[in-house]
């Protein structure tokens, strides 16, 4: 069994959560329930997310909003922990921004690192 089939919904699962403790930390707890029922039933999401998807949208989403609700918690938290926050939101971050994040898996690479004029040529 491949773990690649598996990804994408795992972390649409992780996903939810990190979307509740967002905006738990954020509006409150019923609030953060909502807001994870609705990352949960959003169609774009859930067709980035299904079983067998090998794109990293599912990935980097999740990625997205853990940075969001790391930076609060840091914004929020006392001196000593927030250094430590602060770098736990570079991991995620930096899976946002790999350069296999966003490049193109069928071309091998992006618009971001070919040169100018190779992009006019085109």
């Amino acid at each position: 069994m491949q773990v690649c089939v598996f990804t994408a919904p795992l972390f649409s699962a992780f996903c939810a959560l990190a979307t509740y403790a967002f905006v738990k930390e954020v509006r409150g707890q019923g609030a953060g329930l909502i807001a994870s029922a609705f990352i949960a039933m959003v169609p774009s999401y859930i067709s980035r997310s299904v079983a067998g998807s090998f794109d990293n949208e599912g990935v980097a989403i999740f990625a997205l909003v853990f940075v969001f609700f790391l930076y609060i918690k840091a914004r929020r938290s006392a001196r000593h922990t927030a250094v430590a926050t602060h770098l736990l939101c570079a991991v995620p971050a930096s899976a946002c921004l790999s350069p296999d994040v966003l490049c193109e898996r069928r071309g091998g690479s992006s618009a971001l690192h070919e040169p100018t004029a190779a992009r006019a040529s085109q």
